[in-house]
């Protein structure tokens, strides 16, 4: 897409990450399951400041932000709600 339009966005703790046309809608226009997502992080080449990625195994969604602070807090607020991997524990048998 040529045209980057201005979305306003909503994160849930569930993982759901849902954008509106402005904010007032109380429709969101889609949503965007981000536990499904296999990365997320900055994007640099988009030719845009503060551009960050979120790919999910249907769609590579980007996402500019108005600085590179508000796109590192996106960041880290879209990785929080990520499942975290399970522990695992080894075993060392001491001879």
């Amino acid at each position: 897409r040529r045209n980057w339009l201005l979305r306003y966005f909503v994160l849930k703790s569930d993982g759901q990450l849902s954008y509106f046309k402005n904010a007032h809608s109380l429709e969101a226009l889609r949503t965007i399951d981000v536990l499904k997502a296999s990365t997320i992080g900055v994007n640099a080449t988009k030719g845009k400041s503060s551009t960050l990625e979120v790919v999910t195994p249907s769609r590579t969604w980007y996402f500019q932000c108005e600085t590179d602070k508000e796109m590192h807090a996106w960041i880290e607020a879209l990785r929080s709600v990520m499942p975290r991997p399970a522990a695992t524990t080894t075993t060392v048998n001491q001879i």
